[in-house]
């Protein structure tokens, strides 16, 4: 059986993903900020910070994904546009950071949101 490690499971996209992943024959793992917010209590989730290079290499080791779906995400774009670094930090430094784990897929997907209104 695959392991799925979805990022941003608390995220709208994140947690769809992890419901329709779960209902097939995946081992779903979530990660996400704050505690679970989804509805299936019985998927592993984890409290990750994704910016943070040695927890999301903690994280790895532990969970040994064999596919990574990426939907973790600063989406707000008045948020991007006010703390660039912050954003930066989020969307691109996180994402490298799960780019350097061993997982044989990597997708990296997300909404429309993060083109604004009329994206």
């Amino acid at each position: 059986m695959k392991k799925i490690l979805v990022t941003g499971a608390n995220g709208f996209l994140g947690q769809h993903l992890v419901k329709y992943l779960s209902e097939g024959s995946y081992k779903v793992v979530a990660t996400g900020r704050g505690e679970s917010r989804l509805l299936n209590k019985e998927i592993e989730y984890y409290d990750a910070d994704l910016t943070n290079k040695t927890a999301v290499e903690g994280l790895s080791q532990k969970i040994v994904p064999d596919i990574i779906v990426h939907t973790a995400a600063l989406s707000k774009p008045d948020e991007c546009d006010s703390n660039r670094s912050f954003c930066k930090e989020v969307n691109v430094e996180a994402t490298r950071n799960l780019l350097n784990l061993s997982a044989s897929f990597f997708i990296y997907i997300s909404t429309d949101f993060i083109f604004g209104e009329n994206g």
